[in-house]
């Protein structure tokens, strides 16, 4: 089951809005400047929020009730009428309860069903109110004032670490005392914030990365100064580094620091109150967005507190990518600002100390247009690309940090710069910006997310428990913890199915890293009785049929249970998945992308089909793409076909063993016949994504997917296996290096010269019987596009002459009107005659062995 997941999901035409890549057909090395681009994009897609709604429902998840079990839920207190076993095929009208994910574990569901839906409402802020008021002696006290002045007069970036540490720390040691009994007790792991920059985390491939500041629970901090017996506040004012280096799993917030302004000259109120001193907006995530260095705080509005019991208006940030909404309350990226108040504090020709594994060469490039600043205070005039470098190095922290435990649903980050901070949540449907937090003119805010961050539990910061029991000892222990075993239990046919593992994420059959997406792991599980197995635990969107279901409709046609993969169990984890966070917040209507909801599914292992070589490789790829075309002719489509999709299933027999093509990973499929897809929500692995669907497109374009589309995409697996594949391992020869690429406009440059000229590349040594086929197959597919286009152009000039289209309309080639048009696929007779040349094409150079079961009529 390993697969390259890079994925076409967003705006084709300009960019890839998404960073899958799979362990071992992905990125050549897993670096910053490797990862920039993908990465880049899935941030510049990012959605918004209200800084105090965030609060809001971070304070929520604290609410003094019973523990979960999991994390699909969060903790948070139900209304009378709130459903408590409330169902994913039920519309929830309340917050859900914590067993929302009951009836998917029916025995007698021979599939699951949870894609009805489900509505979370959005969290009010009586208890955001309460909190504030409960923070506010705190915020005046002299201590807390001096150690925001101290802050403020540290110069450099790199000279602010330890102070914003120190007044973290301090507020943290504050809030624990308070008395707050609408919420749960301060937390165990006694969390503490820890400079880091000068030590590296060891991440995917052993890269490290290197995270300004760190939020850890107290153990981890004892770990790493091997003091085991160290008290709080000994370990939070122990930063040297000759430390041990901590592990992504010790790591509950990553914080990234850049700075503008050298001198930070605002006064501190005379005295905090619970009062908004401003909306300070959300960073522009994209390099071409205006207003980089004029995020700066707005004078006071009068009135600006919410009254008590409504929720906070979710209009007062647009959910989208922040890079052009604009949110209702603040004007458009340039901003309109108070002289001599800004963000930043550093003076020209001042040196940052920082290590060139981590800071962006980008720092030596352009300048923004910044006002005038005041005559005591040196601008830094790299803001731009500093913040650009905070976000890509805090992005790839996050995906880091999803990676680490099996399971994780979240994980949290921070941006500070100057005295602005902006909480950053990512999930497997995208990162959530909110509005910055002045921590000088707005403390009571950021002393109530302190408070709250405090109080959470492992679930709240998105670890799964029973999918990892390693967790808990190791926020737990100072001992250095070990991969624990597990006994999971999963739905089946009539009954339960558990399954026991002891997850290694180094010994992951399959892993995808990225910051987004399906997010794909597959690992070995046992269970009795059962052939040898392994899971699948990933991120599908909500909105496509279950996987389970299009394995159950297809293994209907018995000829084909050899060609198919064989689900044993299932268990839909978390049904409603990124949606709740997003209903809490107010911005699931206008997110850019569907939720996803994590899911695990338990299959009979399956072998890669580059196990074999030469012809029987053949052999299966053809057996491959008859069980395609029988399934296909039934309705049942896969849609995303590529080389870690293609499998085969060994048997074993008297005389030797067998093998079988199998056409695996449904969770793209479709069995409903929905042929016209949102351009926007095309979701393909782009190194075999046909040439046409690879054609620049509108985003809110209709685009129809063909059998001819999915037809070629087994041709460009075969011909990617003879040019890269060499003894079982990807390694691409160096005319097609350069294949592997997010771009799906390079990707169809580059393809689109291959088939031009297939005799000027060389295949691997061990495929060279096997290269003038391929070479015959990729003449045929390019007979094929050319008469395709001088139909469609033949088509599209004679309805041009009968006025029946706008000369001047362009279109994709798939680009559709609706669901109902009549030519959105090719007819049966079509499809037919398009196998048939492939397969008379290929039969030229190797005498097929074809299966009984999968005989076609006149093929």
């Amino acid at each position: 089951m390993i697969k390259s997941s890079v994925h076409v999901s967003g705006l084709i035409s300009s960019s890839l809005s998404t960073s899958s890549q799979a362990i071992n057909e992905g990125y050549s090395c897993y670096n910053k400047a490797i990862l920039a681009p993908a990465f880049n994009a899935d941030v510049g897609q990012s959605e918004t929020c209200g800084g105090d709604q965030l609060l809001a429902v971070i304070l929520d998840r604290c609410c003094a009730t019973e523990p979960p079990n999991d994390p699909s839920t969060p903790r948070i207190l139900q209304s009378a009428n709130a459903s408590q076993h409330s169902s994913p095929e039920s519309t929830v009208t309340e917050r859900p309860s914590r067993n929302s994910n009951a009836a998917t574990n029916d025995p007698n569901s021979s599939a699951p069903d949870s894609e009805s839906p489900v509505d979370v409402l959005p969290v009010t802020r009586e208890l955001f109110d309460s909190c504030l008021q409960k923070v506010i002696p705190i915020c005046n006290t002299p201590e807390m004032r001096r150690l925001i002045q101290k802050y403020k007069q540290c110069p450099k970036e790199t000279t602010r670490y330890e102070p914003f540490v120190e007044l973290a720390n301090y507020a943290l040691e504050c809030v624990k005392s308070l008395e707050l009994p609408e919420l749960r007790d301060v937390s165990t792991s006694n969390i503490l914030f820890h400079v880091n920059y000068k030590k590296g985390i060891k991440g995917i491939d052993d890269v490290y990365r290197f995270p300004d500041i760190v939020l850890v629970p107290l153990a981890s901090a004892q770990r790493i100064h091997d003091n085991p017996t160290g008290n709080w506040k000994e370990c939070a004012e122990h930063v040297d580094t000759t430390r041990d280096g901590f592990n992504w799993p010790d790591v509950l917030i990553a914080g990234e620091m850049k700075w503008h302004k050298s001198t930070l000259e605002c006064p501190q109120p005379e005295t905090y109150d619970t009062g908004s001193k401003g909306s300070i907006r959300p960073i522009p995530t994209r390099a071409d967005a205006p207003g980089f260095a004029s995020i700066l705080p707005r004078p006071p509005a009068s009135g600006s507190v919410a009254p008590s019991g409504v929720s906070i208006p979710p209009s007062s940030t647009r959910s989208g990518s922040t890079q052009g909404s604009t949110p209702s309350v603040i004007k458009a990226h340039g901003f309109e600002t108070p002289s001599g108040s800004g963000l930043g504090c550093k003076r020209p020709g001042d040196d940052i100390e920082q290590r060139s594994s981590k800071k962006s060469t980008a720092d030596k490039i352009g300048t923004d247009n910044l006002n005038e600043p005041s005559p005591q205070s040196k601008v830094n005039h790299k803001t731009k690309e500093g913040m650009l470098d905070a976000m890509l190095q805090l992005s790839i922290n996050a995906a880091e940090m999803l990676r680490c435990s099996l399971g994780r649903r979240h994980a949290f980050g921070m941006i500070i710069i100057d005295t602005v901070v902006w909480i950053w949540w990512f999930d497997r449907q995208g990162p959530i910006q909110s509005e910055g937090i002045d921590f000088n003119e707005n403390l009571p805010r950021f002393l109530v997310f302190l408070l709250a961050i405090q109080r959470f539990d492992l679930a709240d910061w998105g670890f799964d428990k029973e999918l990892d029991p390693s967790i808990p000892l190791r926020h737990a222990s100072s001992s250095q913890p070990t991969p624990q075993p597990v006994e999971y239990e999963v739905n089946k046919k009539g009954g339960k199915l558990k399954v026991h593992f002891t997850f290694d994420i180094k010994k992951q059959m399959h892993e995808v890293f990225n910051l987004k997406g399906k997010s794909t792991n597959v690992f070995p599980v046992a269970a009795p009785g059962e052939p040898t197995l392994v899971a699948k635990l990933y991120w599908p969107n909500r909105n496509r049929p279950h996987e389970v279901k299009i394995i159950e409709h297809a293994r209907k046609n018995e000829k084909l249970l050899n060609h198919l993969p064989d689900a044993r169990g299932w268990r839909d984890i978390d049904p409603i998945g990124t949606q709740r966070i997003r209903d809490q917040l107010g911005i699931s209507s206008n997110s850019p992308r569907h939720p996803r909801r994590l899911v695990i599914i338990v299959f009979e292992k399956l072998f890669p089909i580059t196990t074999l070589r030469g012809e029987f490789l053949v052999f299966a790829w053809l057996q491959c793409i008859r069980t395609h075309y029988l399934l296909w002719e039934k309705g049942i489509r896969h849609l995303d076909l590529s080389l870690g999709n293609l499998m085969i299933r060994k048997m074993d027999s008297d005389d030797e063993p067998k093998y079988y093509g199998v056409v695996n990973d449904w969770d793209l499929g479709d069995n409903e016949k929905n042929l016209v897809e949102s351009r926007k929500d095309l979701t393909k692995t782009i190194l075999f994504t046909s040439l046409d669907l690879l054609q620049p497109s509108s985003p809110g374009a209709q685009v129809v997917q063909r059998y001819s589309h999915e037809l070629e995409s087994f041709i460009w697996i075969l011909i990617w296996v003879f040019l890269a594949v060499e003894k079982g391992e990807t390694n691409p020869t160096q005319e097609v290096h350069k294949w592997q690429t997010s771009d799906p406009g390079a990707s169809h440059t580059d393809r689109s010269l291959f088939l031009r000229k297939p005799y000027n590349y060389i295949p691997h040594n061990e495929w060279w019987c096997q290269w003038p086929m391929a070479r015959d197959v990729a003449k045929w597919l390019d007979d094929f596009i050319e008469a395709k286009d001088m139909a469609r152009a033949n088509a599209r000039a004679q309805a041009v002459q009968a006025k029946l289209v706008d000369a001047n309309q362009v279109l994709s080639k798939n680009e559709v009107s609706n669901q109902k048009d009549s030519n959105l696929d090719e007819t049966p007779e079509e499809r037919k005659e398009l196998l048939r040349g492939l397969l008379k094409t290929v039969n030229k150079h190797i005498a097929e062995l074809t299966p009984p079961s999968l005989e076609i009529d006149d093929l």
